[in-house]
């Protein structure tokens, strides 16, 4: 095993050297994190208007089966009257 003998020119620049990547690791990992943030927080949001789409849909759905049920209600009560009137 070799020992090296820096010059203390290097060592400091060394020195400086690691205080500036984590520095910089600090600074990417902040970024990483809102980032995150931010996405989940467009993820919630677009949970929240699928949810109320599909709420919408579903009432719109059961109003539509609701007025079709009155329509072919009415169209058989149309038919069994036409066929009274024809005999």
């Amino acid at each position: 095993m070799k020992t090296i003998v820096l010059p203390h020119e290097d060592m400091n620049r060394l020195g400086t050297d690691g205080q500036l990547l984590i520095q910089v690791l600090e600074q990417q990992k902040a970024l990483f994190q809102d980032t995150i943030s931010g996405y989940q927080k467009d993820r919630s949001v677009r949970t929240q208007e699928f949810d109320l789409k599909q709420r919408d849909h579903d009432e719109k759905m059961s109003t539509l089966g609701v007025r079709l049920q009155k329509d072919k209600e009415l169209n058989a009560q149309i038919a069994g009257d036409y066929f009274n009137y024809k005999h």
